[in-house]
């Protein structure tokens, strides 16, 4: 399996420091923010999962997520389908 290398701007950077910092955001999207700036350190992923707590495979993803869709994509989830809400009067 290839390895995924991240590199991030200072600016995206500086926003996921903020999030880590501040915890005003759920858990997985923190939890993402560590991976991020852990692979933006050159920490492996067997490394990022230990100090994480997250699975292999979840670091994996998020790493190839963020390469790919960019960082706004790794850490929040895409919309789904569903049923749209309806509010009744």
């Amino acid at each position: 399996m290839q390895k995924t290398s991240i590199k991030l701007a200072a600016a995206d950077r500086k926003r996921l420091r903020n999030i880590t910092k501040k915890g005003r955001e759920p858990a997985r999207v923190i939890r993402r923010a560590y991976i991020l700036l852990q692979s933006d350190a050159g920490m492996t992923d067997a490394e990022i999962a230990r100090h994480t707590g997250a699975s292999h495979r979840a670091v994996v993803n998020v790493r190839t997520r963020c390469a790919t869709d960019g960082v706004q994509r790794a850490l929040f989830d895409a919309p789904r389908s569903g049923k749209p809400v309806t509010f009744t009067g």
